[in-house]
């Protein structure tokens, strides 16, 4: 993680670090702060289905599933097919057990 925090500091407006940043942080189950990360790489890169989606899936993740729901439609919006977002919006409309 720190070597993120050095490469941040070094280029502050690359989108693809904050966003590597929170796959990490979700990985280790730091979902809020995964989602801070995730939304400065959309701030820094709005055109990305994928930045979309897995900030789509840390909301899923909060129970936040009309902000989740949002998200996976920015994605669709920006790429129709990317499947990912497609699979992250239909987890949100299956029945809990």
């Amino acid at each position: 993680m720190e070597d993120f925090e050095r490469a941040i500091k070094l280029k502050p407006d690359v989108a693809i670090l904050y966003f590597e940043k929170g796959r990490i942080l979700r990985t280790l189950g730091r979902t809020k702060a995964a989602l801070t990360a995730f939304d400065v790489a959309i701030r820094l890169d709005h055109q990305s289905a994928l930045f979309h989606t897995r900030r789509g899936d840390v909301l899923r993740n909060l129970q936040s599933h009309g902000e989740a729901e949002a998200a996976y439609e920015q994605a669709l919006q920006i790429d129709p097919d990317f499947e990912d977002a497609k699979v992250g919006r239909r987890l949100l409309k299956k029945p809990k057990p």
